[in-house]
């Protein structure tokens, strides 16, 4: 399949929010729209299209992120790193070399734009290490002042919301029901 990168705008959030919903399962009526991407840099936010942007089958975003390195005189430095993040691809347009197209857009824009690294923000790094992404580190060391208190508020409020339900889902029309739901 021939893929085309194509710019995104705010303008096109809900096509974005719509790949990246089907790529990983989540209703987007449960949080505003622009909550999701308020942090976006549109100007570095892209689809891929295989009709050069009347179709979004996946999307990405870059974010400034920043990597600590030994520096001068035994100090650490922090040096900027563009990081590549909100990778989706829609399940309908998996293994079709859309991936590849957006990882390689991504990387030769960096080249372009004279960076000399990319970091990734992911939910599964290892699916990205054909592109020469790895784990950088399995360990983070924190401090936190004694009585230091961890509250989701908006979350505890939601998981009350949640209701699950479990249904025997072992038939080929349960599976074509599934489907259709996942692509609406």
């Amino acid at each position: 399949m021939s893929v085309s990168i194509v710019a995104l705008t705010e303008a096109d959030r809900d096509r974005l929010l719509a790949v990246d919903g089907a790529a990983f399962f989540f209703d987007p009526d449960t949080t505003p729209a622009e909550s999701f991407t308020a942090h976006f840099d549109w100007d570095r936010t892209y689809g891929a299209s295989p009709d050069a942007g009347g179709t979004l089958v996946g999307v990405y975003t870059s974010f400034d992120m920043a990597l600590t390195v030994p520096g001068p005189l035994g100090r650490l430095q922090r040096v900027p790193m563009p990081g590549l993040s909100w990778v989706s691809v829609h399940p309908d347009h998996r293994r079709r070399g859309v991936l590849r197209a957006m990882v390689t857009h991504h990387l030769e824009d960096l080249r372009d734009r004279g960076a000399a690294l990319s970091g990734l923000h992911a939910a599964e790094v290892a699916i990205y290490g054909r592109f020469g992404y790895a784990v950088a580190s399995p360990e983070l060391d924190l401090t936190l002042p004694r009585g230091t208190a961890f509250t989701a508020p908006a979350l505890e409020a939601a998981a009350a919301r949640v209701r699950t339900t479990l249904v025997q889902a072992d038939s080929d029309e349960t599976a074509a029901r599934l489907q259709e739901l996942h692509l609406s």
